[in-house]
């Protein structure tokens, strides 16, 4: 049986010692290779890809809670104290912060 050279699957160098499977000629070339092509460099680049996009449609959608919480704030306050209309608008209203509150923390933890 010949020996066959095997060539680096990152950077094409030959592999001349080690085990008869091996891909790669060094750490440095396995490590940039699943960097480059693992997952999550393809969801890294999806992202920068559609960053703004993303960031347009987060601050749109604050845009619109924050009017349905004017909305319910004003329901909840025209109402009589006790009434079923006290009672929808401060439920909306809770619900709203809530979702207020986790689309902020989103936006924050976008990178740049």
């Amino acid at each position: 049986m010949e020996n066959e050279l095997k060539s680096c699957k990152n950077c094409g160098d030959s592999i001349i010692d080690g085990r008869s499977d091996k891909i790669f000629c060094n750490d440095y070339c396995r490590y940039y290779y699943n960097n480059e092509n693992g997952l999550r460099n393809r969801v890294y680049q999806f992202f920068l890809k559609y960053k703004e996009s993303i960031v347009k449609y987060i601050d749109d959608e604050i845009k619109s809670i924050t009017a349905n919480l004017d909305t319910a704030t004003k329901k909840m306050n025209e109402a009589e104290h006790e009434s079923e209309d006290y009672w929808d608008g401060l439920f909306k209203k809770i619900i709203l912060s809530q979702d207020l509150k986790q689309l902020k923390k989103l936006k924050e933890s976008i990178p740049f």
